[in-house]
């Protein structure tokens, strides 16, 4: 049986378009930002690999700040397609990572985040959702989208079960800091 437990040496974490002009409209935008933080911060800690998509930044802005500053500029992919998984460059990228485990977060839950799991599940990854880390305008549509995904057979986790499987254990060199980052959720 294979593992379906979250693994460090196998993930990537992928942020899709939690940005400045969409990010407001959302059902509890600042908890979903403040989950994104923490994934990202800790990824960083434990060197997993990160990126975060931006979709048509011209009219939608940016990554917000809070999110942006923990990035390097090479981390952003812009985007036009609403899945990542349609985007040749972005696909690309997540290849050369070698990762099959794809945590992916964002915005919105039902459109671009939904669409880009089901697009890495049939070009052969096993993307998880982090439900605390996604978010729509409406809360049925993040509903629906849970709902669909695991009927798809995508696990869906929590930002805390992607930590604590991370670390894998309380001896875990960056314990004490990722332990932090789970106090402030």
């Amino acid at each position: 049986m294979k593992s379906m437990r979250i693994n460090t040496e196998k993930s990537a974490l992928l942020v899709v378009d939690i940005q400045t002009r969409l990010a407001p409209a959302m059902h509890q935008p600042e908890s979903v930002i403040q989950a994104n933080h923490a994934l990202i911060q800790a990824a960083k800690i434990i060197n997993i690999p990160v990126f975060a998509s931006e979709h048509c930044a011209e009219r939608i802005g940016p990554t917000v700040s809070d999110l942006r500053a923990l990035l390097r500029d090479e981390e952003i992919l812009a985007k036009r397609h609403f899945s990542c998984a349609d985007d040749a460059v972005i696909t690309q990228r997540l290849k050369q990572l070698g990762k099959q485990q794809i945590l992916v977060t964002g915005m919105e839950a039902h459109v671009c985040v939904l669409q880009t799991v089901l697009g890495l599940a049939e070009q052969g990854f096993a993307p998880l959702v982090v439900a605390d880390a996604v978010a729509s305008r409406h809360l049925e549509n993040k509903t629906l989208a849970m709902q669909r995904l695991r009927h798809a057979g995508i696990q869906v986790v929590s930002t805390e079960m992607a930590l604590f499987e991370w670390m894998g254990h309380a001896d875990h060199p960056a314990f004490k800091d990722i332990l932090k980052l789970i106090k402030s959720l």
